[in-house]
């Protein structure tokens, strides 16, 4: 039997279970809905420095966050293309429950 364990403002399987990508991805998605900053990401997430800002590339590259200079920080907003990934993404994952 699957137990519940909690892992940065998601749920997820077993504990040992790792994260697929995709799961990252959609993490950082839904944890950027107002303006965030690249740290409150790395705690919401459970991710180092190197791993977000990885990701922050791929996903900066593919429009799916916008960034918000205020003029003393870097503030990270989820796109309305990135909406859609996420909306396709919770779909998917409904249909393999």
């Amino acid at each position: 039997m699957k137990r519940a364990v909690y892992r940065g403002g998601n749920f997820r399987g077993r504990k040992g279970d790792r994260r697929s990508r995709l799961d990252i991805v959609a993490d950082i998605l839904d944890a950027s809905h107002g303006r965030v900053r690249k740290t409150h990401l790395m705690y919401k997430c459970s991710m180092s420095f190197t791993q977000m800002t990885g990701y922050l590339n791929w996903i900066l590259r593919a429009k799916l966050l916008v960034v918000e200079n205020d003029g003393t920080k870097f503030l990270f907003k989820i796109s309305r293309k990135g909406r859609s990934f996420l909306k396709s993404y919770e779909s998917l994952k409904a249909l393999m429950e």
